[in-house]
């Protein structure tokens, strides 16, 4: 991990997510995210089912330095594909280990990865699912995992990604 852009939270505890079957989708999880669900999730047809995962570990980091969202999750692992959740493994994150997610003004972000080719110019379909979890509740957005906004180190926000020995 590239330790200029990125400080490991997660030293010692790893929070978990049980084994889930894949099923959930987050355009369809207004118990969780009750505030706020982009339509960019449906609109962008990201309400894929996916894989069954097992019980899955994960890291949090916090973003030290001014970057960009590629930037942040090339820091965390070059090979992306080792570092997607699956929506429902995002859903039951942010259900069950809401103390590992920034509060406040900070944002929380996860990696997801499309089957299907959405954009001519991203043949890989990864995106970013932007988790904001406020006192009242949480609300997500997704983005482009191309897109060139630059997110600030001072912020401390977060990136939660699957851990691997």
């Amino acid at each position: 991990m590239d330790t200029k852009i990125l400080k490991m939270l997660s030293i010692g505890i790893k929070p978990s997510v049980e084994a889930v079957d894949g099923k959930v989708v987050i355009s369809n999880s207004q118990e969780i995210f009750r505030l706020f669900i982009d339509e960019n999730f449906k609109k962008l047809d990201l309400n894929e089912i996916q894989v069954r995962t097992p019980k899955t570990f994960f890291d949090a980091a916090e973003i030290v330095s001014d970057t960009k969202l590629q930037q942040i999750f090339f820091a965390v692992n070059p090979d992306l594909d080792k570092i997607v959740m699956t929506q429902h493994q995002i859903v039951e994150f942010c259900q069950k280990n809401r103390a590992w997610l920034s509060q406040g003004k900070c944002v929380n972000f996860f990696l997801i990865k499309s089957k299907k080719s959405i954009f001519p110019k991203s043949p890989n379909n990864y995106f970013v699912v932007i988790a904001h979890c406020l006192y009242n509740g949480l609300s997500v957005r997704v983005s482009q995992f191309d897109c060139n906004s630059a997110w600030h180190g001072n912020c401390r926000h977060r990136v939660i990604f699957p851990y691997h020995i």
